[in-house]
């Protein structure tokens, strides 16, 4: 899901995707915001990872520690899947100079890509289409 391009001219873009995965049980953010973490190369940017996700009682958090922020965001529940404006919480904490997260949509699912402005241009050039969007596209 990572994507880097060379900083040089005539450089290549190469990426990897995954679709959001639904968020029903405990974990089930922590491991989006870990992933999300590993894409734009960031492991250890939000530290001190928790959640909580309990359907029945429409209840759900997530909680960590960014730039030396403690940050506690309540989860709208909606069955199983991913709250998407808790997601962008996430990733705008990740997002840094011109390398964003972009967003290919699948139907019900949804590719995201970590790519720098010329990448994403390149890419889109490429299908002779937009394929990919800045997120939440």
């Amino acid at each position: 899901m990572r994507s880097r391009t060379s900083r040089g001219s005539g450089g290549s873009a190469t990426g990897r995707g995954t679709s959001t995965p639904s968020a029903s049980a405990e974990g089930s953010y922590t491991a989006i915001a870990r992933q999300l973490c590993r894409i734009a190369g960031r492991p250890g940017a939000l530290s001190g990872l928790r959640d909580h996700v309990d359907l029945g009682e429409e209840e759900a958090w997530i909680e960590y520690t960014a730039d030396g922020r403690r940050v506690n965001w309540p989860i709208e529940v909606r069955d199983d899947w991913a709250d998407l404006l808790v997601v962008s919480y996430l990733i705008d904490e990740l997002e840094h100079g011109d390398w964003r997260f972009h967003v290919r949509h699948n139907g019900q699912a949804m590719t995201l890509f970590f790519l720098d402005d010329a990448a994403a241009g390149q890419l889109n050039e490429l299908t002779g289409e937009q394929t990919i969007a800045p997120f939440p596209g």
